[in-house]
């Protein structure tokens, strides 16, 4: 890349200029760098750093409010808040840095009522902007009725209270209780709100509406809250069976067995009591038919899938548990093999067609 392009200052020209410290000049082509088609704001703001890191932190938070006023006018205020954390890694004891972290989190985060406190109580301290945003992030993922992990304790826990003058979490553990405060709050791993494992423990109704409206969504939750990705038949029945009943369960599987054979996204094993595995890519259930015909070569085999495929759509149209499941590509795919396999059995035995 040359030191300047007909839209202006290239990186490497803006670098050299940072590194050299004429900062006069580096400042002079900031606004034309910011909206040059050949970089993004992202690619700016570690130069700003540069100017930091050569001693002059005035000017490189002069760099990066132009940054942050531009990113703010075309992208909004949640891009903004992510150039103003970018900035705070860059340079960590960045004064007016604090007024936007300020302003834009609580922008983002409305509803968080204890955010103002727990901002100043973070940013109004000696520690580096860096490492203040990263417990500020971990204190946005952690309000009210938010999921977290804490090694020390073998379940999930649930955060039940948040004081924002002192920072301090409380978080409930199945029948034990611990509080984090800044210094500790780092032990706190967050979960989502469809956090498998939690939702057992302290949102048992809705888990169990989402098992009752979609039972791909519920395996697919804990599927992805396992390490492995896999669930056996087993924990499946046990987990339904503790939020449904016994009864709940067979009525459950009935419905969810053919729904969860046809989920691209869920690898179901063969047999009664199938395992269940999340797939890393979709992998139609049809597809997965057609494969295994193709590969067979065995005619008489190639006939006994196509008999239970056949089997299969009738039985579940028959108990209404898949209306209209039939794939004509697939029939059709299976009516041409059918063809190949009949003309290869004449071929080899041609007193067949004088037998029928």
């Amino acid at each position: 890349m040359t030191d300047s392009t007909a839209e202006g200052p290239s990186l490497i020209k803006l670098g050299k200029l940072a590194n050299s410290k004429d900062f006069d000049k580096l400042e002079g082509l900031w606004t034309e760098a910011l909206v040059h088609p050949g970089y993004s704001w992202k690619e700016l703001v570690p130069i700003a750093g540069q100017v930091g890191r050569q001693g002059a932190n005035d000017r490189a938070e002069t760099l990066l409010d132009m940054v942050i006023a531009h990113v703010e006018e075309k992208f909004g205020a949640v891009e903004a808040l992510d150039a103003v954390r970018r900035g705070a890694d860059q340079i960590p004891s960045g004064k007016t840095l604090v007024g936007h972290l300020k302003r834009l989190y609580v922008s983002r985060y409305p509803d968080f009522a204890e955010l103002d406190d727990i901002l100043d109580l973070l940013l109004d301290g000696d520690q580096s902007l860096g490492s203040a945003v990263a417990k500020i992030e971990l204190y946005t993922r952690l309000q009210v009725g938010a999921f977290a992990v804490d090694r020390n304790f073998l379940v999930p826990g649930v955060v039940e209270k948040v004081d924002g003058e002192k920072g301090i979490i409380s978080l409930r553990y199945d029948d034990r209780r611990s509080e984090y405060g800044p210094a500790t709050i780092d032990k706190l791993n967050p979960r989502d709100k469809e956090y498998f494992p939690a939702m057992v423990l302290y949102a048992r109704e809705e888990l169990a509406a989402i098992a009752k409206e979609d039972a791909v969504r519920f395996v697919r939750m804990a599927l992805t809250s396992h390490r492995e990705g896999q669930v056996s038949y087993r924990d499946l029945k046990g987990s339904i069976t503790d939020l449904l009943g016994e009864k709940g369960w067979k009525n459950w599987w009935k419905d969810a067995k053919p729904a969860l054979k046809r989920e691209p996204m869920i690898g179901m094993s063969a047999g009664s009591q199938p395992s269940f595995r999340l797939l890393r890519q979709a992998d139609k259930y049809e597809d997965r038919l057609r494969r295994k015909f193709d590969l067979s070569k065995d005619p008489q085999d190639k006939l006994l899938k196509i008999m239970a495929y056949l089997d299969e759509i009738s039985r579940e149209e028959k108990n209404g548990t898949c209306d209209g499941c039939v794939d004509e590509d697939l029939l059709a795919h299976f009516g041409i093999g059918a063809a190949k396999v009949a003309v290869g059995a004449l071929k080899e035995n041609p007193a067949l067609a004088l037998a029928g």
